[in-house]
């Protein structure tokens, strides 16, 4: 069954999603400025017959890779951070995505899931 967590919980399941998704963005942008460091790709793998970078080019590709992998990485992280519209009713366990309609069938008003857990019942 659906139960309210406290502000404590909410909190704690906040930053814990925020640290993954900084480390998520962060991982994302290494790896593309790795990918336009060291890597030819495209048009130019073909051009040059190979898809590694001389050493002599590594440092003259490194900034350009930086911007890449930031610009990369703060798309990546503004993607994870958009909010999922997600409501459950408590009583019946309905989740439905956010709409103008804010009570369930069973006459209970929806929640938003961010602040709900479930529990499994006793007994069961």
């Amino acid at each position: 069954m659906w139960v309210k967590i406290t502000k404590v919980e909410q909190s704690k399941f906040f930053w814990r999603t925020l640290c993954l998704n900084f480390l998520l963005a962060f991982g994302s942008g290494l790896i593309v400025v790795v990918i336009f460091t060291f890597f030819y790709t495209g048009v130019a793998a073909g051009n040059h017959g190979t898809f590694m970078v001389q050493n002599d080019q590594v440092p003259y590709r490194f900034p350009f890779a930086i911007f890449l992998g930031i610009l990369f990485g703060i798309f990546y992280l503004i993607v994870l951070s958009m909010p999922k519209k997600l409501l459950v009713c408590p009583k019946c366990g309905i989740i439905k995505k956010k709409n103008d309609d804010i009570t369930c069938d069973c006459n209970v008003k929806y929640e938003d899931i961010k602040t709900m857990t479930w529990i499994e019942k006793e007994g069961k």
